[in-house]
């Protein structure tokens, strides 16, 4: 994982932990790291967080197999993710 992507996975963790509540809505995520991060968000950068959440939930036919620290709430689909409690930052 690039240094840049790590980045994003910790804003998201950063943003469950700040929002006091799991599971929450993409929309949720989004506007929290739009609201918080220092980093310029690209045009696709919502696309990014979706798929770091992809990438990090072993619920998602995109998890890499490493670190899972997202789980879907509901159907994937449904824009509903949780942090899971075992998750390591």
């Amino acid at each position: 994982m690039l240094a840049n992507e790590k980045i994003f996975v910790k804003e998201i963790i950063e943003a469950f932990e700040a929002l006091g509540k799991s599971p929450v809505h993409l929309n949720e995520i989004y506007e929290y790291i739009k609201e918080n991060t220092s980093k310029p968000l690209t045009e696709n950068w919502q696309a990014i967080i979706r798929a770091r959440i992809f990438e990090h939930s072993s619920d998602s036919e995109a998890y890499l197999g490493k670190e899972d620290f997202f789980y879907s709430y509901g159907e994937i689909g449904n824009g509903m993710w949780g942090l899971r409690k075992n998750k390591k930052s």
